[in-house]
């Protein structure tokens, strides 16, 4: 199953989110308007 994850503040930390979900891929970068 594919998610997609928005990170706000101290979730942007890529050290930190490879700990918590080491199989995660960054995708790029988006804006919420």
């Amino acid at each position: 199953m594919s998610k997609k994850y928005i990170a706000y503040g101290s979730n942007l930390s890529v050290e930190q989110m490879a700990f918590r979900c080491p199989e995660a891929k960054i995708i790029g970068m988006a804006a919420i308007q």
